[in-house]
């Protein structure tokens, strides 16, 4: 009896670490903020070393008011390990947009709404946008 008690608990044991070992890993997502060419601080997303990034939200808008708010999304960013990062997505739902007035697309981006287009609220409200830039890919 004392043996079926200790094989029980390392059978329970065991299958505790394989369910882990085949449990999928989540990705965080990673975050870094890189001025855009008018001053104004974008922060993007990227799930992988060497994976996409995505627009997610307007950190600090430029000092220079002719400036401010004018948004130039580049085709690629670095990250703080010196990795480049194509920008091909703008997030579903922009942080901090209020002040937005015009916004250029980078070569780059293929959706506006996440990964997948699926979410519809990225610039919605943004009563100061002016102007939009569309790359080829979404014209």
């Amino acid at each position: 009896m004392k043996n079926q008690t200790f094989i029980q608990r390392h059978w329970a044991m065991a299958v505790v670490l394989l369910s882990a070992l085949c449990m999928p890993l989540s990705v965080q997502a990673t975050d870094v903020v890189v001025a855009d060419a008018n001053g104004n601080e974008l922060t993007y997303s990227y799930d992988t070393a060497d994976g996409p990034a995505t627009f997610k939200a307007v950190k600090t808008y430029a000092a220079d008011e002719t400036k401010a708010g004018r948004i130039i999304i580049p085709d690629n960013i670095t990250d703080a390990n010196n990795n480049s990062h194509e920008v091909k997505y703008i997030s579903g739902y922009v942080d901090n947009r209020g002040n937005i007035v015009s916004i250029v697309f980078g070569q780059n981006i293929v959706a506006v709404g996440g990964a997948d287009g699926s979410k519809d609220a990225a610039f919605y409200n943004c009563s100061k946008l002016e102007s939009v830039t569309l790359n080829a890919k979404l014209e």
